[in-house]
């Protein structure tokens, strides 16, 4: 409260000071983003919310310790760099969200540096990850950029329209696949970006995350159930394939935008969430007890 009084009665009030003006701006920036998407029917936003929620909580449920925490001279010269290198370089790159998000969140760590000391880095790493991703408006980016880096061209793509392809021919129809599109007859339907299922398979691994850190699993049940909500993800993503080849070749385009983007699109969702719960549920009560109070939503 003194600092947002008194924000220049010190050197270093107003460093800290001048590390928040940016937020001041990208608040409301990023309140119109979310309300944006999910006015779109984006299930993401979601994450954002939770990941954010989560790490104010430790710091929250932490506060004692956290104000505890001192900084020296050393940690407040690197702090203090950060915050102004991060202002800076905000304004310069005003245009990009994401960019944005990341000179904020840098200057968010240089105050908290300065303010706490690096102690503070090393005991709330974790709520540092949670807020910066739930900072990002457009975190599945980040995803896709490293999906791209780590998996062949058109790999997950193929492997959708062959997994596919085999259904529909075991459904009897005469489905033939060259590469990421499924043939049958005259029509086609190309498994792009949108259908190969990596962004339901990227929020559900973002939840598994969540839900892992809430119910303090270890790291390798928190492993298995991210690895579980991949796996759900590219499964239920096949019937959608399956579904989309369908209105393609018989229904007619009502039906494909339907399935695409309307509400059956909605409808495979919240099929996939229901498994996924089923799933999590089972992993949290096995790893923390029947009677554990974090398991009774």
């Amino acid at each position: 409260m003194n600092l947002l009084l008194f924000p220049f009665r010190s050197w270093h009030n107003s460093v800290i000071f001048i590390g928040l003006i940016p937020g001041m701006a990208y608040i409301p920036l990023w309140i119109y983003l979310i309300t944006e998407r999910v006015i779109m029917g984006s299930s993401s936003v979601f994450l954002n919310v939770c990941f954010i929620a989560l790490g104010l909580y430790q710091f929250f449920t932490q506060k004692n310790e956290l104000l505890m925490l001192k900084s020296d001279s050393e940690d407040q010269i690197v702090g203090y760099a950060l915050i102004i290198g991060a202002v800076v370089m905000y304004f310069i790159f005003f245009e990009s969200y994401s960019l944005q998000a990341i000179t904020w969140s840098t200057a968010l760590i240089g105050v908290s540096l300065a303010t706490f000391g690096n102690q503070f880095i090393r005991n709330y790493w974790v709520s540092i990850l949670l807020i910066f991703f739930g900072l990002l408006p457009k975190y599945l980016d980040l995803g896709y950029t490293l999906g791209k880096v780590l998996i062949p061209n058109y790999a997950l793509e193929r492997l959708m329209a062959s997994i596919s392809g085999l259904v529909l021919s075991l459904m009897g129809q005469p489905a033939i696949v060259a590469g990421n599109v499924i043939q049958i007859g005259s029509k086609g339907v190309d498994i792009a970006d949108g259908c190969s299922g990596f962004s339901m398979a990227m929020i559900l691994a973002g939840v598994s995350l969540v839900m892992g850190i809430f119910y303090r699993l270890r790291p390798r049940k928190l492993g298995l159930l991210i690895l579980l909500g991949v796996v759900i993800a590219l499964v239920i993503n096949v019937p959608r394939i399956i579904l989309l080849t369908y209105s393609v070749v018989y229904w007619g385009d009502d039906a494909f935008r339907f399935w695409h983007t309307g509400l059956g699109s909605q409808l495979i969702s919240g099929a996939m969430f229901t498994v996924f719960y089923y799933v999590s549920m089972a992993i949290c009560k096995r790893e923390n007890g029947s009677k554990s109070s974090l398991c009774k939503l």
